[in-house]
C-alpha cells in the first residue's frame, strides 16, 4: 500500500539494496491499520546512495495523512533513530523538502546544504 507511492525505479532500487541487507524498513501500525513507514541505512560503499560513509541515513519516511499530527511520526522517527544508533551510527542525516518543520520538531538541524535532488539536508 505505501510502496505504491514510490516510482517503479525507487521500488526496484529499494528491493535490490534491501535484498543485500543494506536497508532496514520499519512499519508503524495502530491496532491492525498501517500508519506509516521509514526506510533507513548506514551509508556504505555497497549502497546505491552513500553520501556520508558510516552515517545513518533516513532514506524514506511517510505517515498517512489521517494519522499526521497525532504523534505517530515522532514515535516512528524516534524508533528509526534508535535503530540507527544500535546499528552503529553516531551521526545521522536525511533529506527533506516540505517536512522540514516536522524534522526540526524532532531535534534535527538544517545544514544549509542542498542535495542533488534539490532537497535540504538535515543532521542529528
Amino acid at each position: 500500500q505505501f510502496f505504491t507511492l514510490l516510482t517503479p525505479e525507487q521500488r526496484q532500487r529499494i528491493h535490490l539494496v534491501s535484498d543485500r541487507g543494506i536497508l532496514q524498513i520499519r512499519l508503524a501500525f495502530e491496532a491492525e491499520q498501517a500508519v506509516g513507514f521509514s526506510i533507513f541505512q548506514i551509508d556504505t560503499s555497497e549502497s546505491d546512495w552513500c553520501k556520508r560513509p558510516g552515517w545513518g541515513f533516513i532514506r524514506e519516511f511517510y505517515i498517512r495523512p489521517p494519522f499526521r499530527k497525532r504523534g505517530f511520526g515522532h514515535a516512528l522517527a524516534r524508533d528509526t533513530e534508535q535503530s540507527l544508533r544500535r546499528m552503529g551510527a553516531r551521526q545521522m542525516y536525511l533529506t527533506s523538502g516540505k517536512g522540514i518543520s516536522f524534522w526540526k520538531s524532532c531535534g534535527w538541524k538544517l545544514t544549509g546544504e542542498v542535495c542533488t535532488n534539490q532537497l535540504n539536508i538535515l543532521e542529528k
